[in-house]
């Protein structure tokens, strides 16, 4: 696995401000070369797990690549997130995420998809805004799995998710009709959703959904 900022499960107000991870131009700068085919491989740009108030913004996340090719569709089969916080009172904003690659079969969905820009669990107050996220691709040639923009879960109250523009996000496998792009996908909690632009389209055989709530008890949105 690759975590190019790790955040262990504690509590204590964490800022994560202005890094880079991985080169702006160079492709695959940040590599999981193995090819690991019985393994769950796990390749992160910034991944939180504390309590508290966490911070993430202005960071840039880069040409990363996850090289495993396991063919198992289901359950710990490996995964490429640019942020992933499954917990805490979350502000995410002004983050840059791009050029993420893999090609795996896994078909899971929800916190465990093959590809997320930004993947936010646990049942938290959260605000994300203003962070940009596109060329994400999986390229194993049937995936169908899901490649996702920004997924969110959190709790009850005053949620928001806004002026976030998310795009370019594909799927290139050429038997690949079962897998879904999705710009936003929503799990649990109220949020609210404002002023994002989700461009998704190009030749692909999959289906595509700009904003996708599974419709849960518990999920309102507006």
């Amino acid at each position: 696995n690759i975590y190019g900022i790790n955040r262990l499960a504690s509590p204590g107000t964490t800022i994560i401000s202005n890094n880079v991870i991985g080169s702006t131009s160079t492709a695959n700068s940040i590599f999981a070369s193995s090819a690991s085919s019985t393994d769950n491989q796990i390749v992160s740009g910034i991944n939180n797990a504390g309590t508290g108030n966490i911070t993430i913004t202005n960071n840039t996340i880069a040409n990363l690549k996850n090289g495993t090719s396991r063919a198992t569709t289901f359950g710990a089969v490996g995964r490429i997130n640019g942020i992933t916080s499954i917990d805490g009172i979350n502000t995410i904003s002004g983050n840059i995420i791009h050029d993420l690659t893999i090609a795996n079969a896994n078909t899971t969905s929800g916190s465990q998809a093959s590809v997320c820009g930004i993947t936010l669990g646990g049942s938290t107050l959260k605000t994300v805004s203003g962070n940009t996220i596109y060329n994400l691709s999986n390229t194993f040639p049937s995936f169908g799995g899901y490649v996702i923009g920004l997924l969110f879960s959190g709790n009850s109250g005053s949620n928001s998710v806004s002026r976030n523009f998310i795009y370019s996000l594909s799927v290139t496998g050429a038997s690949s009709t079962t897998a879904s792009i999705i710009g936003i996908k929503t799990t649990l909690g109220k949020v609210t959703f404002s002023n994002n632009i989700i461009n998704l389209g190009g030749n692909s055989k999959t289906t595509i959904y700009g904003i996708s709530e599974g419709g849960a008890s518990g999920n309102e949105n507006d």
